[in-house]
């Protein structure tokens, strides 16, 4: 799942479960927010600590957006992993940190 999809997805339960509009309004604008911002650098950011610096998001929507990167990270690492050793080739560098 990609960051913008779980914050939608948290926004939608928020909804669901008759949450403050604030609380929907502000998972939906930061997953806004975000959607315009590559994932390489969304991914720079959360490794900096510094996803609280875009607009829309807080220390919530920063947690949701790294656990979500570090989820497809994980799920990268073992697609990546399941697949056939080429010989002489090491293991990608973000794998070695997932």
């Amino acid at each position: 799942m990609t960051p913008v999809e779980a914050l939608e997805r948290i926004a939608d339960l928020l909804m669901r479960g008759r949450a403050p509009a604030h609380r929907q309004q502000a998972f939906r604008r930061a997953a806004r927010e975000i959607s315009r911002v590559p994932e390489s650098e969304l991914v720079f950011l959360a490794d900096q600590g510094r996803l609280k610096e875009l607009p829309g998001v807080g220390d919530t929507t920063a947690a949701v957006i790294s656990e979500a990167l570090a989820e497809r990270r994980r799920n990268t690492c073992k697609s990546f992993s399941s697949t056939r050793r080429i010989p002489g080739r090491r293991r990608a560098r973000h794998c070695a940190r997932a």
